[in-house]
């Protein structure tokens, strides 16, 4: 009974919050980014997860050229979020286009040395050998046999 209550009441509110969610989407989409900025400014800070109204909304920024502002936006995005990144590369593209280029400059080199840091290559080479080891070992004793690949379609 009270998982039925429960059940229904989030029936209920769900709309309420996707709405104005579908809303913001739809005008981003539709290229009317100030408008969008506002939509996504109004929504909760954890609508559809965290950062992703804040990142949106600095884009939204950022593409109707208001770049001081997308900056300021995109620093509200949690550094810990799926958006995190992201508004990162916003800030520096929105340096790039105030021509603010040593700024723009730093936060690319520092994901450029996140992304070809020597411990990420050799966890990544590692990964890389595992799977190769695992498609050429022959099956074992007891395990269903594997179909081999047909070297003339592919």
């Amino acid at each position: 009974m009270k998982t039925a209550f429960i059940l229904s009441l989030l029936a209920l509110v769900s709309p309420l919050f996707s709405a104005p969610l579908d809303d913001a989407v739809a005008l981003l989409q539709s290229r009317k980014f100030p408008e969008a900025a506002t939509a996504f400014a109004s929504l909760p800070a954890d609508a559809a997860g965290p950062g992703y109204a804040a990142y949106h909304k600095a884009l939204s920024l950022h593409l109707a050229g208001q770049q001081d502002e997308a900056i300021a936006a995109a620093a509200t995005v949690p550094a810990d979020s799926p958006w995190g990144m992201k508004a990162r590369f916003l800030t520096g593209s929105a340096l790039t286009k105030q021509k603010n280029h040593p700024q723009a400059e730093a936060i690319y080199a520092e994901a450029a040395a996140r992304a070809f840091a020597p411990k990420r290559r050799d966890d990544l080479v590692k990964a890389l050998l595992e799977f190769a080891e695992e498609t050429v070992t022959p099956t074992a004793a007891g395990e269903v046999a594997r179909a081999q690949p047909d070297w003339k379609k592919a």
